[in-house]
C-alpha cells in the first residue's frame, strides 16, 4: 500500500479556500504516482462517512468506465483494469 506524502498536512492547509486552489493543484502535480495514490488513500481513510465514500467510489467507477470502454474489436483500452469476475 502506498504511503501518504510527507506534505499531506500542507495539502490540507491549502484546501477549502478557493484562493489556494491553484497552489494546491500545482503541488498535487509535483507528486509522483505513489505519492498521489497515497494522498488519495489517506483522504479516504480519514473520517469520511460512508455516504461520501460511496459517492467517491461511484465517481471513480464511472471514470474507469470512460477510459476502459472496449474498442470496436472488443478489446479493452491499453492499461484498462480487467472486468470484475474475469
Amino acid at each position: 500500500m502506498a504511503t501518504a506524502p510527507v506534505d499531506f498536512d500542507g495539502l490540507l492547509a491549502l484546501s477549502g479556500n478557493a484562493r489556494f486552489g491553484a497552489m494546491r493543484q500545482r503541488l498535487l502535480q509535483t507528486l509522483n504516482d505513489e505519492e498521489l495514490n497515497g494522498a488519495i488513500i489517506h483522504c479516504l481513510m480519514r473520517a469520511l462517512d460512508r455516504r461520501i465514500r460511496t459517492d467517491i467510489a461511484a465517481f471513480l467507477l464511472d471514470e474507469v468506465v470512460k477510459v476502459s470502454v472496449p474498442s470496436t474489436s472488443g478489446r479493452r483500452s491499453p492499461g484498462a483494469a480487467p472486468a470484475f469476475g474475469k
